[in-house]
């Protein structure tokens, strides 16, 4: 496995733990925010690492979802639809939501990073030999 790819998914866990500590701190915008990164990043890897080839520089998770259709992830492209906005509505308070600190709930948060979970344990078993 190439090492980009290994640095891409390392860092995803990173986020994905990043994620649980932003729930029990009920910072739920952030939580949503770093479950979108940890899938991005995830996602990411597997394009380098089974793909062989360079992802596309966007953060949409339907976008690179698609991209990848031939390595076999499972996913549901409306969990990953819906998790796409929390790269700008969790972060700013004129994506649509006054204020994402006060917008945000738990149950948004714990489905961000049940999906991440998910998408991290489908990712391992395909980057993993």
């Amino acid at each position: 496995m190439r090492q980009e790819a290994l640095d891409w998914f390392n860092e995803g866990e990173m986020d994905l733990q990043r994620a649980h500590r932003s729930l029990e701190a009920e910072d739920y915008s952030w939580a949503c925010f770093a479950a979108h990164q940890a899938i991005e990043k995830a996602m990411k890897a597997l394009i380098i690492g089974l793909g062989r080839r360079t992802p596309p520089r966007t953060h949409d998770l339907t976008e690179l979802f698609r991209e990848m259709a031939d390595l076999g992830l499972e996913a549901s492209e409306v969990d990953l639809s819906d998790l796409s906005q929390y790269y700008v509505t969790a972060r700013y308070p004129n994506a649509g939501l006054h204020r994402p600190s006060l917008s945000f709930t738990r149950p948004q948060a714990e489905r961000a990073i049940r999906i991440a979970e998910e998408m991290f344990a489908n990712a391992r078993q395909l980057l993993t030999p």
